[in-house]
């Protein structure tokens, strides 16, 4: 009886064996095949803020330092800033977008106060790839470009 079952225990040793690099050929096979299957950047510029990013900000107009807001995203370099705000604070934020003096800076106006709306309008307005929502009180620092690089 010992010789049967030192047999099976063998057979049952190769099957293990077999399959195991059987398993190892198949993860290789997928590690090369996903290594040609990779998309050419060549083919694909790539994304940078001053062609392919708007900043879409829905306000009340109220914020105190908004001004230094919107500095902040243009430092980013976007192609645009969709402001979005309600027809009460549309002279306000015509006096900011004065003040910058930006050809960047769009403004639009929604008669209620909705977040939703005034996204809707920010998006609908906007004509690049990305599109960066943000909120009025949001401060950045060079965010954008690596949000960018990183969608390459």
């Amino acid at each position: 009886m010992a010789p049967n079952v030192s047999k099976v225990l063998f057979a049952l040793y190769r099957v293990i064996v077999f399959s195991r690099y059987m398993h190892l050929i198949l993860d290789l096979l997928q590690y090369f095949g996903f290594l040609k299957l990779r998309v050419s950047t060549s083919s694909n510029p790539p994304l940078t803020p001053e062609n392919d990013a708007t900043v879409i900000s829905a306000t009340l107009g109220e914020e105190e330092n908004y001004i230094d807001m919107v500095r902040s995203w243009l430092e980013c370099h976007p192609m645009a800033i969709n402001i979005v705000t309600v027809e009460k604070a549309v002279n306000r934020m015509e006096a900011l977008a004065k003040k910058l003096d930006d050809r960047r800076v769009h403004l639009y106006a929604v008669e209620c106060p909705n977040i939703r709306r005034q996204l809707i309008v920010g998006i609908q307005n906007a004509s690049t790839k990305l599109v960066v929502l943000v909120d009025d009180d949001s401060k950045w620092s060079q965010f954008i470009e690596f949000v960018a690089l990183a969608l390459v």
